[in-house]
């Protein structure tokens, strides 16, 4: 079962991410020694660094709710902070902060945060309409007649069939596998003369293996090595909407550091992929 504000706190986190520099590691979530219980109590967010040779630990603790936050949760942040001995608490709230909660973290060194939703007109100044159009890219192997391999004792050897299996720095490939990494993606050039409209282009291309990655998977103790392939494939272009899921602000009582919008997730290379914009204020 996902915990309550998970989206929440992942949006935050990835939030800091953007505000901050490599120089800093932040976890979601982290687990922290309470000096006094000895244990570990869970935070939202905790972002790491150092500053010199002093270790630093910000936690940031996260509140999705339809109300405001009041200073009863600011009260818990403070002892918590003590509890776990970290330097600094920024508290996220979806819904902003009661007037007493603002003052008492303000009185106890806890900065306050507003993530929430905003209307879709709000940003039109750095985004205009409410979907996102990409061109994707879209290939399928029609077929792959043979492969060739170079045995132990530097003999061409061609083989039929797209089953076996290839290994390249530990990991394991097929040969379609090997075809979408070193032909598809690393030579982009191919989708050139591929019109926008949908249409399929049919294509033939030699793949020869000159960096000698791939090994083939075998039960024996000698190696052979992929020469190349051939392989036949469709490539065409394809149009695609994808409409707007989410809109944020990032922000305090005064100022807003964050505006940023999710979209929905839309299917890609067999997966999913989720695209966001972010926009930031200096």
């Amino acid at each position: 079962m996902p915990r309550k504000g998970k989206e929440l706190e992942e949006t935050v986190s990835l939030l800091h991410k953007i505000l901050s520099n490599d120089k800093y590691e932040i976890k979601s979530p982290d687990f922290i020694i309470d000096k006094i219980t000895g244990q570990k109590r869970e935070v939202d967010i905790s972002i790491k660094l150092n500053a010199g040779s002093i270790p630093l630990t910000i936690i940031i603790e996260c509140r999705d709710r339809n109300s405001k936050q009041d200073s009863m949760w600011i009260e818990q942040l403070v002892t918590k902070c003590m509890n776990l001995n970290v330097q600094k608490v920024i508290a996220v709230s979806s819904n902003n902060f009661t007037e007493p909660a603002k003052t008492m973290a303000k009185h106890n060194g806890i900065e306050t945060r507003i993530l929430n939703q905003i209307n879709k007109q709000d940003i039109e100044s750095w985004f205009l309409g409410d979907s996102l159009e990409i061109m994707i890219k879209r290939s399928e192997i029609v077929n792959m007649p043979y492969f060739e391999l170079v045995d132990y004792d530097g003999n061409d050897l061609k083989f039929e069939g797209t089953d076996n299996i290839f290994l390249s720095s530990g990991d394991e490939f097929s040969l379609n596998e090997i075809f979408n990494r070193e032909v598809i993606v690393k030579q982009d050039q191919i989708y050139n003369d591929v019109p926008e409209d949908g249409s399929r282009i049919q294509k033939t291309i030699d793949f020869i293996d000159e960096e000698h990655t791939y090994k083939m998977k075998t039960s024996e103790t000698k190696t052979y090595q992929l020469k190349g392939f051939t392989a036949e494939f469709y490539l065409w272009k394809e149009l695609k909407k994808i409409p707007i899921s989410e809109i944020y602000r990032y922000s305090d009582s005064v100022t807003t550091f964050l505006e940023g919008i999710k979209f929905s997730d839309f299917e890609f290379n067999g997966g999913k992929l989720q695209i966001s914009l972010v926009k930031r204020f200096e």
